[in-house]
């Protein structure tokens, strides 16, 4: 009878055996197969990750050339703008010379009219005092000849 415990005890011990290693199979397939979708998980990240860092490559190289393109048409729109000035500059300063040329003629005008105007008024005074220089001789002869009929009249008193 002690036999036969031993025996029902050592079956009851080989089932609980049994059961135990079909739930450890169960648990070793189970352990397999989240291996397999974590390794599957991984690769997906890898390709994610590698295609990630070809976008980004090739972004970085779209804004390097996008950046290269921006300075260059800055550097364009610069340029034109200093030609434009450079040409506004150059047509203000055209017309400041023209003004400047007309200015410089107008002075030269005026100035030849004035000096004519002065000429004018010279060759005026000048005939005044030609005709009073005649006027004073004219005087000084009919001074002289009333000094010489009365006698007693002198130019320098006159």
């Amino acid at each position: 009878s002690i036999l036969g415990q031993k025996v029902i005890t050592l079956e009851k011990q080989c089932e609980t055996s049994t059961i135990e290693k079909s739930l450890m199979a169960k648990e070793i397939d189970m352990l397999k197969e989240a291996l397999n979708d974590a390794t599957t998980s991984l690769r997906e990240s890898e390709k994610n990750l590698c295609d990630y860092k070809l976008i980004n490559e090739k972004m970085r190289t779209e804004n390097t050339r996008e950046k290269e393109s921006l300075i260059k048409e800055h550097q364009e729109n610069m340029s034109n703008s200093i030609e434009s000035i450079k040409l506004d500059h150059s047509k203000e300063l055209s017309q400041v010379r023209q003004a400047s040329d007309k200015f410089v003629e107008d002075e030269k005008e005026k100035n030849l009219q004035i000096n004519k105007n002065l000429n004018d008024q010279l060759k005026s005074v000048q005939e005044e005092l030609s005709r009073l220089k005649l006027s004073h001789e004219s005087i000084k002869k009919e001074c002289f000849t009333l000094r010489d009929e009365r006698g007693q009249m002198t130019v320098e008193t006159w």
